[in-house]
Formats: C-alpha cells, structure tokens, sequence
C-alpha cells in the first residue's frame, strides 16, 4: 500500500493569537479530526515552530519563515474521505488569524505574500535522500530541522526543475560542512491553485549552523534559468518559497491521541 502524507505549514498574523490558537487545536481541532478521519490515518501529528534567536529574525524572514506549526496527516489513501461527514468548527477570527483570503469561494486559494496556510502531499518517505542517511539518529548532537516549502513559476515543470535541483543545487548544498542531512519530497499535484514543488529538510545542529550556510558563507548557487527571484533560494520569500524550523520530534502525537490538552487548575 502506498503511504502518503499530508503537510500543512501554519503561520499566526500576530503571536498574540497564540494561546487561542493552540488552544482550539488541542481541545477542539485534532480531536474532531480523529473522529472525522481517524479510520483513514496512520498518524497525526504537529510540530511547533522553533524561533529564530531574536538577532536572526529578520534573516528567518527573508526565507518565508512561518512562526506556528508543521501538521502531518499520513493516510494510504490519496485523499481524505469528506462525503457523509459533517464540517468542522472554525471560530469566527480563525481565517484572519492564519491569513486566509475571505473575499473567493474557495478560501484555499493562494494568495502571494499572504502567508497563509500551506498544504501539499507527499510520499510518506523522501524522494531524494542526499546526505545522512547512514547515521543513527541519535548519533546526532542536536538537530534543528529547517523545512522548506517551494512553488515553480508558470510555465515551468517538476520535471525541468528537477534536473536543476537534483543534480545542481543539491550536490551544491552539500558542500557546506554545517549541512548534517539532506532529504527532499517531490509534491504529488493535486490540480489546486496552492499546488507546490518540493518539501525539503535541511538539518543542522542550531540556529549559528543554519546561518553560516545561508547567510554568512554559502555555497556558491547556481541560479536555474526560469528562477522568478534573483537570489538564493531562488523563489520569492512568502510567494513561491516559506520555511519554519522545528526538532526532530513532534510536540503532539494525536493519533494516537495522547490527550494533550490537559489544562492544569
């Protein structure tokens, strides 16, 4: 059976919305969904967003960086159910919270620079696992995960951009020593208007690691000819490219539900 998962990367408007936010997605959100879906899932599982340390937020920002959450869904099927089962509830401000568009139909369609909810599906395991695979996790000091999502321009094919970024910007990635891991997911498309490329994890043991490869000493990139943004990583920051960091391990496991929301009084 092929195993697939589904991804979302969250970012909040304002982290003022924080305690609300986690608050309807422990008590209300991921338990209706186990009822909703439950059947349907092998895992269900969220990660908070790891900060950037305060002197490199505006660095983070300049990658697309998303402040709340990665959310993994993994299901056999290639698509949830949805007939038969009733909708779920979403506050009155939740769309503005998470920046979705209020004024379409379809409040999944994508809008540039927005910073709404990212979604897409992925195989369950990489598609392209470049570097790391030979050690044990915990022969890792630490790990810090920066997950990237991208978009192609118009006109451009997964297939023209792959020969790009498998046998050009891969292997140059890999020539900066504070790279511990390397793996990447090829998007299944799913004909929707928020569509995207690629998901790929870059690992490094912290935040100093992370900015000596992508801000103090890169690699010199090669741009691809159809890049729609000048510079690395050649897609517009909260356009065609977002990223967040998290750790290696998730900060909730709903399924099976670990009964997270246990408020304290």
């Amino acid at each position: 059976m092929n195993m697939n998962k589904i991804m979302l990367m969250l970012n909040i408007k304002s982290m003022n919305a924080l305690p609300v936010m986690e608050r309807w997605l422990l008590r209300t959100h991921a338990p209706e969904t186990v009822s909703r879906v439950g059947p349907w899932l092998t895992r269900y599982q969220s990660y908070r967003a790891v900060p950037p340390p305060p002197e490199m937020h505006k660095d983070a920002e300049a990658y697309g960086y998303y402040n709340w959450r990665i959310t993994e869904l993994w299901t056999g099927e290639s698509a949830l159910p949805q007939s038969g089962i009733l909708p779920q509830e979403f506050f009155p401000e939740y769309a503005g919270i998470l920046g979705l568009p209020t004024d379409v139909a379809d409040a999944e369609t994508w809008r540039n620079d927005s910073r709404q909810s990212a979604r897409c599906m992925v195989p369950a395991r990489p598609t392209n696992d470049f570097k790391g695979d030979q050690i044990p996790v915990f022969d890792y000091p630490s790990i810090l995960r920066w997950v990237t999502m991208s978009k192609l321009p118009p006109g451009v094919s997964a297939d023209a951009a792959d020969d790009w970024f498998v046998n050009t910007h891969a292997p140059e990635l890999l020539e900066h020593r504070d790279l511990k891991r390397l793996v990447s997911w090829r998007v299944i498309p799913t004909g929707r208007s928020w569509d995207w490329y690629r998901v790929t994890e870059h690992w490094f043991e912290d935040f100093d690691g992370w900015r000596r490869a992508t801000i103090e000493n890169p690699p010199n990139f090669t741009r691809p000819d159809w890049a729609a943004h000048e510079s690395y990583p050649f897609f517009a920051p909260y356009a065609d490219f977002c990223s967040t960091f998290v750790l290696e391990t998730p900060t909730n496991c709903f399924l099976p539900p670990y009964g997270d929301y246990v408020p304290s009084v």
